[in-house]
């Protein structure tokens, strides 16, 4: 089986695990791999030295999600007038309970959302099923 790779950012906080850390103390996922660090517009190479600071940008490649060879199925539901969950914490919801909101797009923004998120009407829910029967 072939794996595509796909590219993606990465911001680091004062509490990520990573902050403050030399880059070959940082645990990383089979397969992932820094490739630049990014810091006040600037791009590094990285080593097993660089010091991963706060408000570095991480520029990072890793294997791409295939839902289907998975067992997965994510898919989007367009949150419109008189469902049962609009205007509800997630964790209030019984849509919790049988899928995972990994997404919310809203306003041309995505959000990644928590229990305390709140579901508005017009935003797209992208969710991950386990079971395809949902």
């Amino acid at each position: 089986m072939k794996k595509i790779f796909v590219f993606f950012k990465l911001n680091i906080t004062k509490n990520h695990s990573w902050c403050n850390k030399l880059l070959k103390e940082c645990v990383t996922p089979k397969d992932f791999l820094i490739v630049l660090i990014m810091h006040d517009g600037k791009a590094s190479a990285p080593n097993g030295n660089s010091i991963i600071l706060e408000n570095n940008s991480l520029i990072c490649c890793a294997p791409s999600f295939n839902s289907d060879e998975e067992g997965f199925v994510l898919s989007e539901i367009n949150v419109i007038k008189n469902l049962p969950f609009i205007n509800k914490h997630i964790y209030e919801t019984e849509l919790h309970k049988v899928t995972l909101i990994v997404l919310i797009k809203r306003n041309g923004n995505n959000i990644v959302p928590n229990g305390m998120t709140v579901i508005l009407e017009k935003v797209t829910l992208v969710t991950l099923n386990i079971n395809k029967s949902i």
